[in-house]
C-alpha cells in the first residue's frame, strides 16, 4: 500500500469516527524524546504523536548484484526528525493523535 493509500484510509476511518480530518503544520521543538510545537502553539508530546516511514530512522535489509556478485545487506536508515524541522501532519480522532506524515521544505 502506498501513501496515498494510508493517507485516504486514514482520512476515511478517522471521518467515520469523529467527523473530519484536519491538516496541520508544525515544528520539531525536541528530538529525543520527539516533541513538535503545532501552528496554534499547542505542544505534542510521543504520546499524541505517530510517524511514517518518511521521518523515522529504520533497519533495512535486501539483496542486492553488484558486479555479478549477489548478496544480502542490512543498513540503518537515519531519518529521525530533528529539531528546527518544520512538518505535515494530519489530526484526527478527536485531535487525540497526530499522523506526521513528511517534512515541509523552504517553509
Amino acid at each position: 500500500m502506498d501513501l496515498a493509500e494510508v493517507i485516504k484510509e486514514l482520512a476515511a476511518d478517522t471521518m467515520a469516527a469523529e467527523g473530519s480530518v484536519q491538516v496541520t503544520m508544525g515544528e520539531v521543538i525536541q528530538s529525543t524524546p520527539l516533541k513538535v510545537r503545532t501552528d496554534s502553539g499547542l505542544e505534542l508530546d510521543t504520546c499524541f504523536l505517530m510517524l511514517t516511514r518518511n521521518v523515522c530512522s529504520r533497519s533495512q535489509k535486501g539483496n542486492m548484484t553488484f558486479h555479478g556478485e549477489s548478496g544480502a545487506y542490512e543498513a540503518t536508515v537515519e531519518n529521525g526528525l530533528i529539531v528546527g524541522e518544520k512538518v505535515l501532519m494530519l489530526s484526527g480522532c478527536g485531535a487525540q493523535h497526530y499522523f506526521i506524515l513528511d517534512r515541509i521544505e523552504n517553509m
